[in-house]
């Protein structure tokens, strides 16, 4: 996604996630927890994709490692934390709630960034949102000389006000 998009959360609040000329913003949301904000939210469904197109997948190296797919009618939930360890005195983590922790990220103004992963049904609204946005990128591949890739997203705002990003798929042998 880096080559293709950029989220921006500045310490004014503003945050911002661009891709090419679109652009969409919001404002850092309230801490749910003393000490504890939630940052933006990738949701990644379930795909049957990646066993039909392996010639599509890179493979695990030392510096990549894939997590594995979720379930049938799961999606993974993977969210940035952001931890102000000098007012979260309750300890809490969000291992607690059943996130699991995939990386912390030290930032220079002593807060860190916790990156989690929560699997969970996918709710029928979300699916709604893959089924629709896997057409929409079919039928811009079709119209598109060169091939567009098999992955897009789509982004809208998660329930407590941040960003919320639905990571989808097409099968590019439909076209």
């Amino acid at each position: 996604m880096t080559s293709v998009a950029k989220l921006s959360m500045h310490s004014n609040g503003k945050w911002q996630f661009r891709v090419a000329t679109m652009a969409k913003t919001w404002t850092k949301p309230k801490e749910f927890r003393r000490g504890w904000t939630y940052g933006p939210i990738v949701l990644i469904p379930h795909n049957d994709l990646a066993n039909r197109l392996p010639y599509m997948a890179i493979k695990s190296s030392e510096k990549i490692h894939w997590l594995p797919q979720p379930r049938s009618g799961f999606v993974a939930q993977v969210q940035l934390l952001f931890n102000n360890p000098q007012f979260a005195v309750d300890g809490w983590q969000p291992e607690d709630v059943g996130y699991v922790s995939l990386a912390t990220l030290p930032l220079r103004n002593g807060m860190s960034i916790r990156v989690v992963r929560h699997d969970r049904e996918i709710l029928p609204e979300e699916a709604k949102t893959v089924v629709e946005s896997r057409r929409v990128l079919l039928e811009a591949s079709s119209r598109s000389e060169k091939p567009l890739g098999y992955s897009g997203f789509t982004v809208t705002s998660h329930q407590l006000g941040g960003p919320l990003i639905f990571e989808v798929q097409h099968d590019m042998t439909l076209r």
